[in-house]
């Protein structure tokens, strides 16, 4: 009895967890909320702070021509007034994708027309180098870093729109390596930006890229982790697969298909998470001390499979303990 009690509890707080729709959001009116100072170039980048201060780069060109460096970032306060301009030390004029880092709260910008990634202090426009480039895969295309986004470990990744490349360095930065190399990110449309703008899904099991002269968003997945270096038979279990191509195919070096070994999922990836609140069990603490042991806190995800498992364990620790008798 105690064990269907537990079940119908778990499957009942994984049901008031799940989202509910909301209500369209009524946008209001539009209005201009900033103007940049006469003479300036067009704004590019654009990121908020916790106040709701608005920070913006802008690309180098104006209606007489390129404009010379450094580049400039403006900052807004929340009523759209200019609280200061700054020159970025090091830079070009050419900044596009600017961000936080959720975990140092570094604000880092794209310096498009240095191939960098700048880590940039907004109230004096001092800079350091955060993110370099190895040699380029594809040479001949330039490099062409576009937009910039991270992953809950606080990775850093970076579009390339050039290279057909999302780049990716650990949370301090460094020299780049290619997490995913792909021809779905290059372009020969118009304009001539492959990957620009990306984004985590809110799982983190998949990246999704657009493709601004293909008029297409790809999807790069954590979950079917492979290699895509063109000509680089190897797995490897941090570069995705794009969506569209089979996780297990590969080409040799004869160009027949083969079928590779999957490498090992990784659970806080690849696996669909819920946020599960087990409303009215004190499940807190560890139980066991064996393979089977759980240690789940109220509020923690877990999956579906592991709620079935859970549940029945913590029946099971629910039962009266029987006294074993001494033979």
């Amino acid at each position: 009895m105690q064990r269907s009690c537990v079940l119908m509890a778990v499957v009942f707080a994984v049901v008031i967890a799940l989202p509910h729709p909301a209500g369209a959001w009524n946008r209001g009116e539009v209005e201009t909320f900033a103007v940049l100072p006469p003479g300036s170039s067009g704004p590019e980048g654009l990121e908020v702070d916790s106040s709701g201060n608005v920070y913006v780069t802008t690309f180098g060109f104006t209606s007489a021509g390129e404009a010379p460096g450094p580049g400039q970032l403006f900052v807004f306060n929340v009523e759209g007034e200019l609280l200061r301009q700054v020159g970025i030390a090091g830079s070009t004029s050419h900044l596009l994708g600017l961000r936080f880092h959720p975990m140092s709260r570094a604000l880092l910008v794209i310096d498009f027309g240095g191939s960098k990634v700048l880590e940039v202090n907004s109230q004096t426009g001092a800079s350091q180098v955060f993110v370099t480039l190895p040699p380029l895969p594809h040479p001949e295309l330039g490099a062409g870093l576009n937009d910039i986004t991270f992953d809950r470990a606080g990775n850093v990744y970076v579009s390339d729109s050039f290279q057909g490349i999302v780049w990716k360095t650990g949370q301090h930065g460094g020299v780049a390596t290619v997490w995913v190399d792909n021809d779905l990110l290059r372009t020969r449309g118009v304009p001539p930006f492959g990957a620009n703008g990306l984004r985590f899904n809110n799982e983190q099991t998949a990246l999704f890229v657009a493709n601004t002269g293909n008029n297409t968003i790809v999807k790069a997945s954590h979950c079917q982790a492979r290699r895509l270096r063109r000509g680089d038979p190897e797995r490897d279990a941090d570069s995705p697969a794009l969506s569209g191509e089979h996780p297990l195919q590969r080409r040799g070096s004869a160009g027949h298909q083969s079928v590779a070994r999957p490498a090992p999922l990784q659970p806080d990836v690849c696996h669909r998470r819920l946020p599960v609140v087990l409303a009215g069990i004190a499940l807190h603490g560890r139980q066991g001390s064996g393979p089977d042991t759980f240690d789940v806190r109220i509020g923690e995800s877990v999956r579906w499979d592991e709620l079935i498992r859970l549940a029945s364990q913590l029946a099971v620790s629910s039962e009266p303990q029987r006294t074993r008798t001494q033979s």
